[in-house]
């Protein structure tokens, strides 16, 4: 029952965030900032977080055949990020490889 409960906050709390995002798209200074923030180079920690969000994607493409994130049920979208918890040693496995042959 708790987790259930957890379960369904976590979900108004997502909704509610996508909400104040949206709001937040729309307006002229955060369109400004963003513009600003894509000349800059990037840190270190953003390629890390953009790195870590393409190797998920990929895994979450695979999981689903193809089909987009959106048209999921909430059913298959929480039983795909079980399985990439349980991958997740294997995604930053693969991000350390792409780092080092970037390197190299």
């Amino acid at each position: 029952m708790s987790d259930e409960l957890d379960e369904l906050v976590s979900k108004e709390v997502r909704r509610k965030m996508a909400r104040n995002m949206a709001k937040l798209a729309k307006k002229s200074s955060t369109k400004i900032k963003k513009e600003r923030s894509a000349k800059k180079i990037a840190s270190p920690e953003k390629i890390k977080s953009k790195a870590h969000k393409k190797a998920k994607n990929f895994f979450v493409n695979k999981l689903t055949g193809g089909k987009a994130w959106s048209t999921l049920s909430d059913q298959e979208k929480m039983a795909i990020e079980k399985k990439l918890a349980k991958k997740k040693a294997v995604i930053d496995d693969r991000i350390k490889v792409k780092a080092k042959r970037a390197a190299d």
